[in-house]
């Protein structure tokens, strides 16, 4: 059998016997690959790659340990699938203007199904002729048959408003075909008339050496010692740190043990900045009902808001010269991701709120923001993403422009 797995952190292909027995690693490095589909000899291993930027088709000669790429487009392809020749391989593609299903043959890829569709893996049927897959449009699962000749249209075999499962069908050797759907195994027959349910149980034991059970003081109102603490920052004149815990704001001399509140109440305050001189605490709160950014004034304890959105804002970081403050903002049109932006500080007296300057776009999973020491350029880390189907990427540092000029990765 041949898998791919997450064992180390990246998806590798292996292969093991029925019996768990000869487990062998097929692929190694820093890129994942997955959906790993046996030519019918047995002599080779296809499947999809990030090794090349976007997913691609390769190809692994098991003998020999010779990689090939067999595709190469700026979108993505995916679950291949060897024919019952071994001559041709079926592949789901996504791609700004030819998405769908394609089939490669002599190193000459042609696309037998355009659709907008989503595809699950397809299987050959017995003779290869057609191609049998689930799809996903408009809501809806089916599970449909496809003629390999271009132009035909696929045919539905799901019966209506059968939920079907996005895993590969399996082909019998009679070209009957083996399917999950509605939360069962199901049987179709090779003329696709006729669908039988598979009825089946299994048992497993579990051979768990007895344990004590963590107990849990959810309910326990006695006062007990804090044991996470979050973005703890020192202050200008190195004599204090504060940090948020518990969803409050706390200020710790150096040299004491006990830290004292900053602030006390049932909102949340996190992220502490201080400003270069020291004077002024900048934070994040949900206090107006969204997560904005607020300032504190150390010498008169007077608080001020200072952003008035309604996307969740975090990590302020001052300028040098205590003019502006750069932040992310969540993009909820991206999960993961968030908008590197700047404001003014301090925010005129006459002007509520201040305006967040947009200063590059989302970025998945950004760290905290760093100056340079003239201002003029903003550090973050973030994850360098080179794969538009998952969000593969590497870690990097990237230096932008706080003007929002060119930017590099380093």
């Amino acid at each position: 059998m041949v898998y791919s797995s997450f064992r180390d952190g990246t998806f590798h292909i292996y292969s093991i016997k029925p019996d768990g027995s000869d487990l062998q690693k097929h692929t190694t490095g820093e890129f994942d690959y997955r959906e790993p589909n046996y030519s019918p000899d047995g002599a080779k291993l296809v499947f999809s790659s990030d090794k090349g930027g976007s997913y691609n088709i390769w190809e692994l000669t098991l003998k020999t340990k010779e990689l090939k790429q067999l595709t190469n487009s700026e979108g993505n392809e995916y679950m291949p699938s060897y024919s019952p020749d071994g001559n041709r391989i079926a592949y789901v593609a996504t791609r700004p203007d030819a998405s769908g299903l394609y089939v490669l043959e002599g190193g000459k890829e042609t696309l037998i199904w355009k659709t907008t569709a989503t595809l699950g893996p397809p299987a050959w049927t017995k003779e290869g002729s057609s191609l049998i897959l689930q799809t996903v449009a408009d809501g809806a699962t089916t599970l449909v048959v496809k003629e390999i000749k271009p132009g035909t249209e696929p045919k539905v075999i799901s019966a209506v408003r059968e939920d079907v499962f996005p895993f590969r069908p399996s082909v019998a050797a009679d070209g009957a075909i083996w399917y999950t759907a509605d939360g069962a195994i199901k049987y179709k027959t090779a003329d696709f008339t006729k669908t039988e349910k598979l009825a089946w149980q299994a048992t497993f034991m579990l051979n768990r050496k007895p344990y004590t059970r963590k107990k849990y003081l959810l309910d326990n109102p006695k006062p007990r010692p804090v044991k996470g603490i979050r973005a703890p920052v020192v202050s200008p004149d190195g004599k204090a740190v504060v940090f948020s815990a518990l969803g409050d704001l706390y200020w710790l001399d150096i040299g004491l043990s006990t830290p004292q509140k900053l602030t006390n109440d049932a909102f949340i305050e996190a992220d502490p900045c201080f400003s270069p001189d020291g004077r002024f605490l900048i934070f994040t709160s949900d206090r107006s009902g969204s997560i904005n950014l607020w300032a504190r004034d150390l010498k008169t304890g007077q608080d001020r808001q200072l952003t008035n959105g309604t996307e969740e804002i975090n990590t302020p970081a001052f300028s040098p010269d205590g003019k502006r403050i750069a932040f992310f903002m969540l993009d909820r049109a991206a999960f993961g991701r968030s908008v590197l932006h700047t404001i003014a500080f301090p925010t005129p007296e006459d002007q509520p709120f201040a305006a967040p300057q947009k200063v590059y776009d989302a970025l998945f999973g950004p760290g905290v923001p760093s100056w340079s020491p003239d201002g003029k350029q903003i550090a973050i880390s973030a994850l360098d993403i080179y794969s538009t189907r998952f969000r593969e990427g590497l870690n990097q540092f990237l230096i932008i422009p706080s003007q929002g000029e060119v930017l590099r990765w380093k």
